[in-house]
């Protein structure tokens, strides 16, 4: 584990606009962050249902982090949200 947090290098998060008739989808995902601060061995932990899987390994595996001093395994949730019309 990194002596400092990994943070993530983002413009902003999946946008949304979920009100009370909104889908929401938690995906729990596991990857490592290397040295560059690029991501590898991504896995999806729990996603349920599983419509944004796909979406959740491309967000992750074009994402870049602050680069850590050694490479390192990151856990993290991410909230994807789909107005109803």
């Amino acid at each position: 584990m990194p002596v400092n947090a990994v943070e993530l290098v983002w413009p902003s998060l999946p946008a949304g606009g979920i009100d009370e008739n909104g889908l929401l989808e938690i995906i729990e995902i596991e990857f490592i962050v290397e040295l560059d601060g690029k991501t590898s061995d991504i896995a999806i932990l729990d996603s349920k249902p599983k419509w944004f899987s796909r979406a959740a390994h491309h967000t992750i595996s074009s994402t870049v982090f602050s680069p850590p001093p050694f490479r390192c395994s990151k856990q993290m949730k991410l909230r994807y949200e789909l107005p109803r019309t």
